[in-house]
């Protein structure tokens, strides 16, 4: 078993992303399988471009083994004109060799790396921690390294693994998720004028631990030898773990994890497990670090050790979420069930959007508070979720057509929408990046609407029969990228036998899905149109792919008295009544109408006819902004300013409702004669977290 990883180099001359380096990171029993990415030499990322599909099985390349992706395992690399061929009718796509003794792929990993190395035979295993570097335009190896053995309360033995790797986003660091370990670690990497990698160094004193009572066991070690092209490795490993940060407290001083005992938990739930799931890398040079009891860490990959500049309790982000991306400033993130036994009756899908231009310095706990995109209304109670009206336990199982469990996963981004699966549900949700409005298509059907009672889609064809309990046509999507000329999402669909999260993500057919974007750039909706299906060697039962690749898409006044109000828009029972007048998801901020704007706050916007004035159209009674400000804001009120901008800035209500759904904090100034001003009400955002009563501080403006 396996997952991939990869860094992206900027040629800044030409503005172009492509892919000189991969790296193969080991799995582990939580591990979802396969990663991969592209490898994009061309100049125009939307005409005529040529890239490659990378991905690793979870199956073992070697017979006689019992358990699966225990030993080994493949990495499968198709081009585009082999993928173009299957799309026309012509026969599979044929994968690539990465070896001078064979013609074709898939690639063993046991080929790749140093053959005579004994830990080397093993490498590729749950809990080996491992992390092998490949040079993606020869195929050869170029580094292997093994991650640092912890001990930390609870685990008394050396414990290690990698779940993934990323690249930071200048390239200058490979990012690795150690999970058994609950540490993120750094390989520095040097590159030479033409952006190639020149060095790797493991830098020990980077590390940052998010255990309790953390203890190295086992240093990390770097791997020698030639490779199968009789190139020697390269790479050492520097520094100290004196330096790392391997202590229990936050720089806002609380428990990175809960129990720490030598400070409080954190706010709004803390941190109960701080597995770590699934690294994103922001353009802001920052990592947003998914934890498995839920909660958020938000690093600086650049300092040494590496620094926490964000820090969010899991009431607020719930746990085992796996996807991101960013569109601008925004970067998405989600949740979904436990990857343990407990997940087997949780049911989780939520969607959620952080300003990355808010962690320059280190903030306090749970600020700025995110946006909340989507939040499905039968999540369990589970993971720090404490809303709704489902219970603690959603056991419907997971068959296709009974189960109604959900298990948010990989997600991606193409023009203005954002896609994310749902292993479970075989669909897609999409949203779209500024208004938040949400659509969504099935992996099963061909039309991508008609789900399990239209025609099948090719999952159905590529179905394995090797067992008459199977269910056809279950793709259970993992892990998704959108393909450089912006054609198509690769998605990885699961087998029957997965390594790991069997009870959130066990499919019929495993293999790429190829799903077609039918708009292209802008489309929100697609549909399955190919699998490139996934053959087994030697009995190998792993009968998993998953895949993913990391990449980020880069993409006055009046002389009248104003008064001004803040409020943060987080959902509070107490404050904000479900009555049908106000939105179910109240950090989705607002919608717009043909003419106005109405946030769920109970306050709606419009504008004049004819003018760029905007004005109070209602205040709903007994609402939000009613309740903490009262009759300070009236219908007829004109507004001045939105956020700190005047609203003759603005170039019309698209434009105020973007700036509004990008900001968890709303200000207006409004102009009425004789209106003076009045004190403004501040709340602690945890405090709207917890549900606890509130307190309020007042000051004057």
């Amino acid at each position: 078993m396996a997952s991939l990883s990869y860094c992206l180099l900027r040629n800044i001359a030409i503005t172009c992303l492509f892919l000189k380096y991969a790296s193969l990171v080991n799995g582990n029993p939580n591990n979802n399988g396969i990663n991969g990415g592209f490898s994009n030499k061309q100049t125009n990322l939307k005409k005529n471009v040529k890239y490659e599909v990378w991905g690793s099985g979870q199956s073992n390349s070697i017979s006689g083994i019992s358990s699966p992706g225990t030993k080994g395992g493949f990495i499968w690399i198709w081009n585009s004109t082999q993928i173009d061929k299957q799309l026309a009718g012509n026969g599979d796509a044929i994968p690539m060799t990465c070896t001078p003794a064979q013609a074709n792929g898939p690639c063993n990993l046991l080929d790749v790396f140093p053959h005579e190395l004994v830990d080397s035979v093993t490498a590729f295993v749950p809990g080996g921690g491992y992390v092998g570097i490949i040079d993606t335009n020869t195929k050869q190896a170029i580094a292997l390294f093994r991650v640092t053995g912890f001990t930390f309360e609870g685990q008394t033995t050396s414990a290690r693994s990698v779940h993934m790797s990323i690249c930071s986003d200048d390239g200058r660091a490979l990012l690795v998720d150690n999970l058994d370990g609950k540490a993120i670690e750094r390989i520095n990497v040097t590159r030479n004028r033409q952006n190639e990698i020149t060095d790797l160094k493991f830098n020990k004193a980077a590390t940052i631990g998010l255990g309790r009572n953390m203890a190295v066991a086992d240093e990390a070690s770097v791997f020698s030898g030639p490779n199968a092209f009789g190139t020697n490795l390269i790479g050492s490993v520097v520094g100290s773990y004196d330096d790392a940060d391997l202590g229990n407290v936050t720089p806002y001083g609380v428990c990175k994890e809960n129990g720490c005992r030598t400070a409080p938990n954190g706010e709004a739930g803390g941190r109960p497990n701080n597995l770590p799931i699934c690294p994103i890398a922001s353009k802001k040079g920052l990592v947003y670090v998914t934890l498995a009891g839920g909660g958020l860490l938000i690093l600086n990959p650049s300092t040494t050790p590496m620094t926490i500049v964000g820090e969010y309790g899991n009431r607020i982000v719930y746990g085992a979420g796996c996807g991101g991306v960013q569109s601008d400033e925004q970067v998405f993130l989600n949740a979904g069930v436990a990857a343990s036994g407990a997940g087997a009756t949780q049911s989780m899908f939520a969607v959620l959007s952080f300003d990355d231009t808010q962690y320059a310095v280190s903030r306090p706990q749970n600020t700025p508070m995110p946006i909340r995109v989507f939040q499905d209304a039968g999540n369990t109670k589970t993971g720090g979720n404490m809303e709704g009206s489902a219970g603690a336990t959603n056991e419907s199982g997971q068959l296709p057509g009974v189960s109604t469990r959900r298990d948010s996963h990989g997600m991606a981004v193409t023009g203005n929408y954002i896609h994310v699966v749902d292993r479970i549900q075989n669909v897609i949700e999409t949203f779209h990046v500024n208004t938040y409005e949400r659509s969504t298509y099935d992996v099963v059907s061909i039309s991508g609407t008609a789900g399990r009672t239209g025609a099948a889609s090719k999952c159905f064809q590529r179905s394995l029969l090797d067992d008459i309990n199977l269910i056809l046509n279950d793709p259970a999507p993992d892990l998704l990228e959108t393909t450089p000329d912006d054609k198509y999402l690769m998605v990885a669909f699961r087998g029957p036998v997965p390594v790991s999260v069997a009870h959130g993500g066990q499919g019929s057919c495993p293999g790429v899905g190829i799903v077609e974007l039918m708009d292209g750039w802008e489309q929100i909706k697609g549909w399955e149109k190919s699998t490139m299906y996934i053959t087994f060697h030697e009995g190998g039962m792993g009968n998993n792919l998953s895949w993913w690749s990391g990449k980020h898409r880069q993409a006055s006044s009046s002389s009248s008295t104003m008064s001004q109000f803040d409020f943060h828009t987080r959902q509070h029972p107490q404050l904000n009544p479900q009555h049908a007048e106000f939105r179910a998801n109240d950090l989705k901020h607002c919608s717009i109408q043909k003419d106005n704007i109405d946030t769920p706050n109970g306050l709606v916007i419009e504008r004049r006819a004819g003018t760029k004035e905007y004005y109070i159209k209602e205040v709903t009674p007994g609402g939000l902004f009613q309740q903490l400000h009262g009759s300070r804001v009236q219908a007829g009120d004109r507004l001045v300013k939105v956020n700190g901008r005047n609203v003759d800035e603005f170039m019309s209500l698209w434009d105020i409702n973007d700036t509004l759904k990008k900001s968890l904090q709303l200000t207006i100034h409004v102009q009425r004669s004789g209106l003076h001003l009045q004190p403004k009400q501040e709340w602690k955002p945890a405090e709207y977290a917890t549900g606890n009563p509130k307190r309020k501080t007042k000051h004057l403006e």
